[in-house]
């Protein structure tokens, strides 16, 4: 992002968003991109950043959590159902002062909600999900979804944890022993497992649909969450904050779930998208560079203070700004602590 320091940040933002779309639809398929993250440098995605370049797209983010809130609990009082307006605030906060404000849901307002329909904004979605796909296409689609479900992890303080009933504590605990027992992380697990579980639904709909084997799908975090107990990690808590998810089903693939050791980043995703297209395809259509892997040969340099991204979120700034202290380099194993170092 800091190359071509003569392009202003949020232009390169917008092509960011843009170059899968604009190579798959040269390629003849059909594009969607819902929530595009912060199109147009806002909270509240700017669609018209992708539909005014002839790009498909639409906010699905709290469309469905009425419907879910009627058909799941038709009893439910809440209060405040879909408060757009409080979760801009919320999102746009420090994460220092989230929680605070947030307080489980009712934005420093009374107790009375009791459901927390900002989690419910994006669960709700994936809930959906196998409705939200058209199975009988003769043509090839790109569907990209963004979905903030598991940045609003859900916490019950009775120790209860379930996600709106979907997966009761017993259901897991019986069967395996969680590692961890603290209530943030147990929280953040419980919320991810969630998703995933509606993940698994809308896989089984495209087995029933015949349209398994013809799909490739790519699931990929921005970021994992640091300050969970990761025993994988140990002492060194922080990188859990740097590992996050990426999945991968591709074309015809029936093995089952495998784990790789690859040193992989979520900037492989384009690479992964795009392997099976034309090589003369697989061009960045804004800079021209092939999509490829190799920029992670020797490792990758991580940037450990994240929140200079919100204070370079500005129009007219070419470049983010950090100091060289703020660099880690690791490579190859990220388990092992000898593959970490600081840059200066």
């Amino acid at each position: 992002m800091n190359k071509r320091s003569d392009v202003p940040l949020m232009d390169k933002h917008h092509e960011g968003l843009k170059v899968l779309p604009k190579i798959f639809q040269k390629a003849g398929y059909d594009v969607v991109f819902t929530d595009p993250p912060y199109a147009g440098y806002s909270w509240i995605p700017d669609v018209s950043v992708l539909t005014n370049d002839g790009i498909t797209s639409e906010i699905l983010e709290a469309r469905y959590t009425k419907l879910w809130l009627k058909e799941k609990r038709p009893n439910q009082k809440v209060s405040g159902k879909v408060d757009l307006l409080s979760f801009s605030f919320f999102r746009m906060f420090p994460v220092a002062v989230r929680e605070l404000f947030y307080n489980n849901g009712n934005y420093l307002g009374s107790d009375s909600i009791n459901v927390d329909t900002h989690f419910l904004n994006g669960f709700s979605v994936l809930e959906y999900l196998s409705k939200l796909f058209n199975y009988d296409s003769d043509k090839g689609g790109l569907m990209i979804i963004y979905n903030s479900c598991t940045h609003e992890p859900v916490f019950q303080p009775n120790g209860k944890y379930t996600v709106e009933g979907a997966i009761e504590e017993a259901d897991i605990r019986k069967d395996y022993k969680l590692p961890f027992d603290d209530e943030n992380t147990l929280c953040h697990f419980y919320t991810n497992l969630a998703a995933l579980k509606c993940i698994g639904k809308w896989l089984d709909a495209l087995r029933e649909n015949g349209v398994y084997d013809n799909t490739k799908i790519i699931i990929a975090a921005d970021h994992g969450r640091k300050g969970l107990n990761i025993p994988l990690f140990g002492d060194q808590s922080f990188r859990a904050g740097f590992h996050p998810l990426l999945l991968m089903k591709d074309f015809d693939s029936s093995a089952g779930i495998q784990t790789d050791d690859e040193f992989m980043t979520n900037a492989d995703v384009p690479s992964l998208a795009v392997s099976h297209l034309p090589e003369d395809l697989r061009k960045n259509p804004f800079t021209g560079e092939n999509i490829t892997m190799d920029g992670k040969k020797k490792g990758a340099d991580i940037v450990v203070h994240h929140d200079y991204w919100q204070k370079d979120m500005v129009p007219n700034k070419t470049m983010y700004t950090y100091s060289d202290e703020d660099l880690v380099h690791v490579h190859t194993d990220i388990f092992d602590d000898k593959n970490w170092s600081r840059l200066h």
